[in-house]
C-alpha cells in the first residue's frame, strides 16, 4: 500500500536527514518518544516515533490494511518553536518515500498533531494527517 507514501515517512521526516541543532540550549520542544494513529484517504495505521535532541528522528509505521511495517528517519527543521517544520523518509525493502509536513504543538501538551504531503511521481500529492501522545 502507498499508505506510507502519503504519510511523511519520505517527506514527513526524512527528506532532511541531516542533524539539527538544539539552539545551544538543550530545548527540544518535540523531544521523546510518541506514538500515534495516521490516516491518508481510507488507508489507517499507527506510527512510533522518537524525536532526539539534536532534531533528528527515527521510527516505525505500520499500515492497519496489510500489516505492513516500514522504516521511518528524518529531522525536525527547528525543534525549539511550534509549528515547525518536518521531513519524513519511509523505507520498506526497496521503496523509499519522502514526506515534508508542518507539526504543531501546544505549550506543556502531552501529543502534538501534524500534516503530510508526499508526491508520488505522478503528480498526485497524498496527504496523512497523524495525532501523536506521548509515549
Amino acid at each position: 500500500m502507498r499508505i506510507l507514501s502519503l504519510l511523511v515517512f519520505g517527506g514527513l521526516l526524512l527528506a532532511g536527514c541531516g542533524g539539527i541543532g538544539d539552539n545551544g540550549s538543550g530545548f527540544n520542544l518535540f523531544r521523546g518518544t510518541w506514538t500515534g494513529d495516521w490516516q491518508s484517504g481510507a488507508d489507517t495505521g499507527t506510527a512510533t516515533v522518537q524525536i532526539h535532541l539534536d532534531g533528528s528522528i527515527s521510527g516505525q509505521i505500520t499500515d492497519s490494511h496489510d500489516g505492513t511495517t516500514y522504516t521511518l528517519s528524518g529531522s525536525v527543521s527547528n525543534p525549539t518553536v511550534s509549528p515547525t517544520t518536518i521531513h519524513l523518509k519511509e523505507k520498506s525493502g526497496d521503496t523509499t518515500l519522502d514526506f515534508t509536513g508542518v507539526i504543531t504543538k501546544e505549550d506543556h501538551a502531552n501529543a502534538f498533531d501534524g500534516t503530510f504531503t508526499e508526491s508520488d511521481g505522478s503528480g498526485v500529492v497524498q496527504t496523512i494527517h497523524v495525532t501523536f501522545e506521548s509515549a
